[in-house]
């Protein structure tokens, strides 16, 4: 049997019949390419089957370099304290203490998982001690709470999913940003408060005193500040803002949303 009819007829398939499909075929293979390289990229080698937590809790010490930031991307409780020695302290299941990753980033303390680890927020719980802090961001569900940080010059906090952060301090400057349902709260005071809200996401800031306030909504997220000076608040779709204080009032308004002074 001659396998060249099979051949020619292959060839004649692939060959393009116009300048158009050719352009067309190569783009699909670059785009298809593409995706495979990022998909290669994204996963880690040995990350599934997903590990259940098993047995009694155990703490850990570890060990990082200098670091006045957290980006939490695992569901876990994240304790923040202040102090002049950085520390971290990571309480869970035997089992699945080695798939807890720590390390540090730049000046970002990293806290991730190497496995899928098929968890909640209470089965890791994480205590940090940090001299500074500047920024804090969870990607997922975590949660992250933070204790009186007496001052600091700025702080950036950011929620991207369903989790939350909790942050108590004195700061000059504090920027929030919410992407999805997740939740920040805020308590103390600042001289400038820059929040952002894209979703179903809310900030909750009655006990952050600040004198400049300036909040943009994307969605039906929602927003409570205190503003004593200056209240900048612009909102597309059908989100709020609630505000105390007497400050100085510029709004910006485009669909249903709604500015509210209690």
């Amino acid at each position: 049997m001659s396998f060249e009819p099979i051949l020619l007829e292959s060839i004649n398939y692939f060959q393009p019949k116009n300048i158009a499909t050719m352009k067309y075929r190569n783009a699909f293979f670059t785009i298809l390419f593409a995706s495979a390289l990022m998909l290669s990229s994204c996963w880690k080698v040995d990350y599934f089957p997903c590990v259940s937590p098993r047995g009694a809790n155990v703490k850990e010490e570890r060990f990082t370099g200098y670091f006045d930031g957290i980006n939490l991307r695992l569901p876990a409780k994240v304790y923040v304290n202040y102090g002049k020695e950085p520390s971290i302290s990571v309480i869970a299941p035997e089992n699945i203490q080695e798939y807890i990753e720590t390390k540090s980033t730049g000046n970002t303390l990293v806290i991730d998982n190497s496995r899928c680890l098929k968890t909640t927020n209470n089965d890791i719980i994480i205590y940090v001690t940090m001299p500074d802090i500047t920024f804090l961001r969870v990607a997922g569900s975590g949660n992250i709470i933070v204790d009186s940080f007496l001052y600091e010059e700025s702080i950036s906090a950011e929620v991207s999913g369903s989790g939350s952060i909790y942050l108590s301090g004195e700061f000059d400057r504090v920027y929030c940003s919410v992407s999805g349902s997740g939740k920040i709260d805020m308590t103390g005071s600042s001289y400038i408060q820059n929040s952002q809200i894209s979703g179903s996401g809310r900030v909750d800031a009655l006990d952050m005193v600040s004198e400049l306030v300036d909040i943009k909504i994307s969605g039906s997220g929602q927003a409570w500040v205190f503003a004593t000076k200056r209240l900048d608040a612009r909102i597309s779709g059908s989100g709020k803002v609630y505000y105390k204080g007497n400050p100085a009032i510029n709004i910006n308004i485009s669909g249903s949303g709604n500015v509210i002074h209690l």
